[in-house]
């Protein structure tokens, strides 16, 4: 008989850096790149005429700062052209953060109050903003690696969870019946599935309308880890079996929301 433990770390209770802020939906990471493409031209305005004439030496070699601004906006159109509702646009995200850290990298060797300051400040704080969004962080000294669930695909998952939590509690019920369980805890322990089941379609709702979802989302993860200790702790292969195969949809609305996913051994 296989027993499978499912565990997950500080849900509801300590949220990750990388995920204090509230998730940004579709619409809103789009208008913030927009925005980081006008703040890239108020920057690139400001900067010093000279400076952007130059060539710059440094431990990579020679850097032709108009030609780095120029790829600069290039990756930025990229990334503006590229992100749709089907398409999270991950590498292109990736490019922009890895250019704009080298940037950062730059200017912090630059005079106090150099030409341009303020407008990179700003730009600085979105791209922060942008890395949030995807995952990681801002600035990066080393690869970047970004990875963005976006609504359609968060939807998707919710939606699973729904029609797994729907599964669940009908082969739960079953087994614990089977088991000669009394019928107050087995109706206890089913009613807690049929609030994963809630929870799921809480979250659906809330970013389908386009809504903040994070308390949703952490009420929901929450349940989920409730339901993990019910399963692990119950003889019943069958749940257990259809439990496992929600763990992807679990772990794609934990990634959304930068909260630690769900593990299973057995």
């Amino acid at each position: 008989m296989y027993r499978y433990a499912c565990t997950i770390a500080m849900v509801g209770c300590l949220v990750s850096p990388l995920a204090a802020a509230e998730r940004l939906g579709d619409r809103e990471l789009s208008q913030l790149v927009e925005r980081i493409d006008d703040q890239r031209d108020r920057f690139e305005d400001a900067l010093d005429p000279a400076l952007k004439r130059s060539i710059l030496r440094g431990p990579q070699g020679e850097v032709d700062v108009a030609r780095f601004l120029d790829d600069f906006q290039d990756s930025v159109d990229r990334l503006k052209d590229r992100l749709t509702r089907t398409y999270a646009a991950s590498t292109e995200a990736a490019a922009v953060l890895r250019q704009g850290s080298a940037i950062e990298r730059f200017v912090r060797d630059r005079p106090v109050g150099y030409k341009g300051a303020s407008e990179w400040a700003a730009l600085s704080a979105s791209l922060a903003t942008l890395a949030s969004a995807y995952g990681t962080a801002f600035p990066a000294e080393g690869e970047i690696t970004a990875r963005r669930i976006g609504d359609g695909e968060l939807v998707q998952s919710a939606e699973a969870i729904k029609r797994g939590a729907d599964r669940l509690r009908k082969m739960l019920d079953r087994e614990l019946k089977a088991s000669g369980m009394p019928k107050e805890t087995r109706e206890a322990q089913v009613r807690e599935v049929g609030q994963l089941a809630s929870g799921a379609d809480a979250v659906r709702k809330r970013v389908q309308g386009r809504q903040p979802a994070t308390s949703e989302a952490e009420l929901l993860l929450g349940q989920a880890s409730r339901v993990a200790t019910l399963v692990a702790g119950a003889n019943t292969p069958g749940a257990a079996a259809t439990w496992t195969s929600m763990l992807g949809p679990v772990g794609t609305v934990a990634s959304a929301f930068g909260r630690p996913g769900l593990t299973a051994t057995r």
